[in-house]
């Protein structure tokens, strides 16, 4: 009767609307993030641009992109074109399936955490994860990475709850999502990976602490139903691939991305140095809101439960817990962590706590502890005299046993750190490491916070020695010291880019554009090239004149960079075309001029016919972009055939970092600045100018 009663108030008081407001605050603020100044985003990305492709290339070509299916299984092409179709939404659908799943994944790290490590890791992983710049970057870009990531997450999420419940309907649902996940990017299996690695580890560690566990036989057959499952959903795109050369034509194309271990730490290397350019105030404040909101929930849950039964005349557990020193505790350690965040990066003290944490809950298991008292209703203190649990413990208690969720996060974060610096070093490829950083830190908290609870339960059985009074003094020195370092160079702190501009490529589609139209019909004026001189006329060298910062009336390639230009209304007539323009290696390029209104379309090779109109030739262009300009099979070829064409201009734009660092390493940029302006070369194939346009549908 009385263990009854305890865990019906355990269930009154598994999660509080205290807790559920701050996990709203977290994710409201979160989805401001991902979805503010929309009209500062344009898909510049090359990926971006064959995803893209489904709102304009399959309507005209009644056919995928070129290739796409080597990029990516068909989901997130399909969820685009669907955005495409919704009225008002169709200068953002290349982002928006983005940008609703990485507002999910807040959602579902945050279930992930609670249930897997009890209240204070969920709210401490829900403000990090909300107020990630890099998470967030992601989720405003047309790509696979965040969409895969929520279906990992809530896969993953599943297993874990199949196994915990040996639920074979769990095990099923985790592996549709998984068979979802596989529809999204080819990594998508990853939660095969992260389950069966993480379960089987759990297993051997529950029987060497002698736990009572589910047998192998049962872990076999409930790990088989999720690969099963999984397979069988991703299996008719196999099918279907085998019209394109089947999986082995994509496997071929993604062993060009891997890098094996040579080299393994310089790609590590770069990815933390993605995390640390990336990452801005916003992450720093976050690890210091969340430990906030963590510690001080717990506190607060805890002293009510003990003002209320001296209120209802009953015996408290302790006048002494929780205590206030602890409340201070926390506040100091959402300070510290806040102030090491902004000075060594966000990600870096979350893979410090992560580290910890993880070590920590096997070395001391506070959180299985806290896990088996909640199941069996024990609310005897530690030690004699001491505080006992309350139904506020059981209630911030997980409901999973951390032994067997700490095994999987350890599998996921272990394997993620191993094979992420394998493949080439794109930033993107590092969001599944980085979820995993999340619940490893939420772990470690949970850990921490659960463990000084545990210590004041013993109330004055355990005081401190004079050693660690000297510790924490030293401490508190050492905050306030780089607190003081803080405010004095504040201004350094790392703004934001979230909310940073990608339209210059755009902006650059429509200039190209509106100059393609000029050049066409003879209007077309260009200024006068100004050669660079020094003061005594001689001409200045290219590197020194696009040298970033250059002073005096020196041209520099950043005054070549296109202006804005008015988008709203489009530059021609696609269904009376007047010019045919062909785009080689620019998928983003080839999306914005259709946007523009021109007939634009991809090709493999500079060696291309004139375009024609009911059987006349149209004014004919050809661009070449930085992707193609970089191949060195491209510029063979353009050698042999370059007197075909004659070069009207180029057209200059400015690359966003976190496209930037696809192309090159975050040393060589920090080195040549002037990398961040790209061009696109524009060429007219000879005598196709003089050719008369008239109505009809332009041909290839």
């Amino acid at each position: 009767m009385w263990i009854g009663v305890v865990k019906e108030e355990r269930m009154t008081s598994r999660c509080t609307k205290q807790e559920l407001g701050l996990v709203t605050f977290a994710l409201v603020m979160g989805m401001w993030l991902r979805f503010a100044h929309s009209d500062r985003l344009a898909v510049e990305h090359f990926d971006e641009g064959v995803y893209a492709s489904s709102l304009w290339y399959d309507a005209i070509f009644d056919d995928a992109y070129p290739m796409r299916h080597l990029y990516a299984p068909p989901l997130l092409p399909t969820l685009i074109s669907f955005c495409g179709a919704i009225p008002g939404c169709e200068a953002i659908a290349p982002f928006l399936p983005s940008m609703v799943l990485g507002a999910a994944t807040l959602l579902i790290v945050w279930w992930m955490s609670r249930r897997m490590f009890g209240q204070a890791a969920g709210l401490f992983t829900a403000f990090v994860a909300a107020f990630s710049d890099f998470h967030a970057l992601f989720s405003r870009m047309a790509l696979t990475d965040v969409p895969v990531l929520c279906f990992i997450c809530l896969s993953v999420m599943l297993g874990v709850e199949g196994i915990a419940a040996r639920s074979t309907r769990r095990m099923a649902a985790g592996g549709v999502v998984c068979g979802l996940a596989w529809w999204t990017k080819y990594s998508g299996w990853l939660p095969v990976a992260i389950l069966v690695s993480g379960t089987a580890f759990w297993w051997l560690m529950a029987k060497f602490r002698k736990r009572t566990v589910l047998s192998p036989v049962e872990l076999l057959r409930l790990n088989a139903v999720f690969v099963v499952v999984a397979v069988v959903v991703w299996s008719p795109w196999l099918w279907m691939l085998q019209d394109e050369g089947g999986y082995a034509a994509v496997s071929a194309n993604h062993a060009g991305y891997l890098q094996g271990l040579a080299g393994w730490q310089n790609r590590l290397a770069n990815h933390l140095t993605y995390y640390l350019s990336l990452e801005g105030w916003f992450g720093a404040a976050a690890i210091g809101i969340g430990v906030l909101a963590a510690g001080s929930r717990r506190w607060i849950e805890l002293r009510r439960f003990t003002w209320n039964r001296e209120a209802d005349g009953q015996p408290a557990s302790s006048s002494r817990f929780p205590s206030t020193e602890l409340l201070q505790r926390t506040a100091v350690a959402s300070i510290a962590m806040f102030v090491v965040g902004v000075t060594i990066g966000p990600v870096a003290i979350l893979l410090c706590v992560a580290l910890g944490g993880l070590l920590g809950r096997f070395l001391w298991p506070v959180t299985v502890e806290l896990f088996d008292r909640a199941q069996s209703g024990d609310r005897s203190p530690v030690v004699c005299d001491g505080a006992g649990f309350t139904p506020a413990d059981f209630g911030s208690a997980a409901a999973i046993d951390p032994l067997l969720s700490s095994s999987v996060v350890l599998a996921w974060f272990t394997g993620m750190l191993v094979t992420t610096p394998m493949y080439a070093p794109y930033p993107r490829l590092s969001l599944p490491l980085l979820a995993s950083i999340w619940l490893a830190a939420g772990a470690g908290i949970a850990w921490w916070i659960e463990g000084v609870l545990n210590v004041d339960r013993r109330g004055g059985k355990v005081a401190a020695s004079r050693t660690a009074q000297l510790l924490r003094r030293a401490t508190m020195l050492g905050v306030g010291f780089a607190i003081g370092l803080t405010v004095l160079n504040g201004l350094q702190l790392n703004a934001s880019r979230v909310w940073g501009r990608r339209t210059s490529l755009r902006d650059a589609a429509w200039q190209l554009g509106t100059t393609v139209l000029a050049d066409a019909d003879g209007t077309l004026q260009l200024p006068a090239p100004e050669l660079p001189l020094d003061e005594d006329g001689m001409i200045v060298p290219w590197a020194e004149s696009n040298a970033e910062g250059t002073d005096g009336d020196v041209p520099t390639v950043w005054d070549k960079v296109a202006e804005p230009q008015p988008v709203d209304t489009p530059l021609a007539d696609m269904s009376r075309p007047e010019v045919g323009i062909y785009v080689m290696g620019e998928p983003a390029l080839l999306k914005h001029l259709n946007s523009a209104g021109l007939i634009a379309t991809p090709v493999q090779n500079v060696d291309v016919p004139a375009f024609s109109l009911k059987g006349r030739p149209l004014p004919t262009y050809l661009v070449l972009g930085p992707h193609a300009i970089s191949q060195e099979e491209v510029f063979d070829n353009w050698a042999a055939i370059n007197v075909r064409f004659e070069h009207v201009t180029d057209v200059h734009f400015v690359v966003s970092d976190i496209v930037l660092y696809n192309l090159f390493s975050p040393r060589w940029i920090s080195q040549q600045p002037e990398a961040r302006v790209q061009k696109f070369e524009l060429y007219r194939l000879r005598g196709s100018r003089e050719a008369p346009a008239g109505d009809g549908v332009a041909g290839r």
